[in-house]
This record gives structure tokens, sequence and C-alpha cells, in this order.
């Protein structure tokens, strides 16, 4: 029986539902609106700008994608927390999804730190080794060993202790947490070694852009290069910077006896969530480094910002008025597109 005073509600399945768990679901709820609405929106830009799109584009498609299911787990979760229902099969599925989406989110920005390496250091002979169609294969091989990896629990690899509430402390074996967590440091020591090499090679050509000793046909290419390689190192950071605290606690979890330290209201579950919510929102963070650093992304934004203003002033005027021109210069063809980008 529930006994707390701050208890609202008990589940069918005996769960205590307290105020603390519905604020806590509220700003989850809100925090997945926000990934899917911003997420959906970069990928409905990105596939009506389809025919512009290159390797580097290929790679924001797909960690837009990984940030979408995400958002759409997020709200999953949201129901489970406040029912608590206890099936096995649902929390395996439920949890190794989540795993699988997150290992193909780094394996992906690992592809993209290469993409960006090889682009810098080998650019004369950046196409033959990225092509589309290779950036393609190589995607779809990161997807499938992310789903391989995180159906293993489903599949046996796991504690089968779901006795009280089906947690990822509880349920997960320790020798597939430090598998986990290896297959996520290796990638971050590859990208961190890539861009400390990209960085030492960016005073040399930066340097020799000032002085012009690149060819000047060439110096467009080299700005580009460097533009997209700012916004990769931004990407990485920003997912560098959420999603650490959630790693170092798991290693302290797994490597200390810190729950024995903690209470019932505060214990690790607890604490793996809030910092959960801080993991999660680099799920929002990565469309704006996409809208403020790729010029499709950005003009879209823009676009939308002027038609919405136009759309107010001509539904607060009371006499008829003349369709507003945003630009003289501009073709009806632009606007019907303008249009579609808000959608």
């Amino acid at each position: 029986m529930c006994s707390n005073a701050t208890v609202l509600f008990q589940t069918p399945s005996s769960y205590c539902v307290t105020l603390q768990d519905v604020l806590t679901n509220t700003v989850l709820v809100l925090l997945g609106l926000v990934i899917i609405s911003l997420n959906s929106w970069i990928l409905w830009v990105l596939f009506i700008n389809r025919g512009r799109m290159d390797q580097i584009n290929q790679f924001i498609v797909n960690l837009a994608t990984c940030d979408l299911l995400i958002g759409v787990f997020v709200m999953y979760d949201v129901f489970y927390n406040m029912f608590q229902f206890k099936i096995f099969v649902e929390c395996m599925l439920r949890e190794g999804f989540f795993i699988s989406v997150n290992l193909a989110s780094v394996w992906t920005l690992a592809s993209l730190t290469c993409d960006r390496y090889l682009k810098i250091q080998h650019p004369f002979t950046y196409i033959k080794r990225f092509s589309k169609k290779r950036v393609q294969v190589i995607l779809a091989v990161l997807w499938i060993m992310a789903f391989g990896i995180g159906t293993c629990p489903f599949f046996g690899w796991n504690t089968e202790d779901i006795w009280q509430i089906c947690n990822f402390f509880g349920t997960m074996e320790k020798s597939y947490i430090t598998f986990i967590m290896v297959l996520f440091a290796v990638p971050f020591l590859i990208m961190i070694c890539a861009y400390i090499r990209i960085a030492k090679t960016a005073f040399v050509h930066l340097k020799a852009i000032q002085k012009m000793e690149c060819h000047s046909r060439d110096v467009p290419f080299c700005l580009h290069s460097w533009k997209a390689a700012k916004m990769a190192i931004l990407i990485v950071g920003a997912y560098l910077i959420c999603w650490s605290p959630v790693g170092f606690f798991i290693a302290i979890v797994y490597t200390t006896d810190i729950e024995l330290s903690l209470s019932p209201l505060m214990s690790e579950n607890v604490i793996f969530t809030y910092l959960l919510g801080i993991g999660i929102f680099n799920s929002i963070l990565n469309p704006l480094i996409y809208a403020s650093n790729l010029d499709m992304v950005r003009k879209s934004a823009k676009n939308c910002w002027l038609v919405t203003c136009c759309r107010k002033l001509l539904t607060t005027t009371s006499t008829p008025v003349r369709p507003v021109t945003l630009r003289s210069d501009v073709s009806q063809e632009t606007d019907n597109t303008r249009v579609s980008d808000c959608v």
C-alpha cells in the first residue's frame, strides 16, 4: 500500500505515483514534443532539398532520425513511468531500443568525423573514398550492428531480475554494460584524435588562405570544408557535454558501492533518470546547430518566419490588401517553396 503523503494515486501494478513523478514526466513530455517537432522539421527541409544533398547532409539526416527516435522513446517512456507495468519482454525491448539508437548516433558521429578528416586531409581524393553510395552503405551497416547489439539483453544477456521495477541497473548484466561503455568510449577517442589532427591542419590551411597561397578558385572549397568541419565539431562537442555525465555515472555505479550511501528518494535510478534528461536535451541542441550552420535549414527558418509575419499582417488588417512581395526579384515558385518549408 502507498503510505507516502505525496502519493497521488496507485497504478494497477501497485506502483505509487507521486507528485515528483508527475512533475518529472511532465517535463519529459515537453522535451519529447520539442525533440519530435524540431527533428521532423529538419528531416522535412532536407527531404525537399534532397537534390542538393552531399555526404555531410546524409550524416545529418541519420543524426536527425536518431534524435527523432529518441523523442518517440521519451514519449513512450513517460507512459511507462506513470504505470510501471512489469513485462519482461517489454522491458528488454524498450531498453534495448534506447541503447540501439544511441549506439547508432555515436557511430554516426564517428563516421562524420572520418568524413571531415578525409575531406580536410585529402580533399582531392575525398570523393573517391567517401561517395554518397558508400556513405549509405556505412549508415545501413551501423543501424544493423546497433540493433543487433541492442537486442542482446532480449536474447539472454540480462539479469532477469525485474521483481520490483524494470530499471536499467536492475536488468542489465555488468558485463553487458561494460561492453556498451567500450563501444561508446572507443569512437569518442577516435574522434578526439581526429579533431586534434584537423585542428593542426586548420592552422596551416588558414595561414595559406590568408596569404592567398591557395589558388583563388580553391578558396571557396577550403572555406566550405572548414565550415562543415566546424559544424561537425559543434555536434560532437554537444553530444559529449550532454551524454558524458550519464557515462560517468554508470561507471561510478558499477565500480563503487555508491548505492549504499544514497537514500531511497534519491537512488541511483532516480539520479540516472535526471542525468538522462540532460542527455536527451542534446536532441534539441542538434537541430539548433543545423539551423545555424546549414544554409538550406537557415534559409527555411528565415522563410518560415517571414511567411508567418506576412500571414499575421494580412489577417489583422481590416481592409483588403495586396499580397506582400518579400523581394522584388523573387519568383512565385520561390514563394511556394517558402510556404512548403513551413509545412
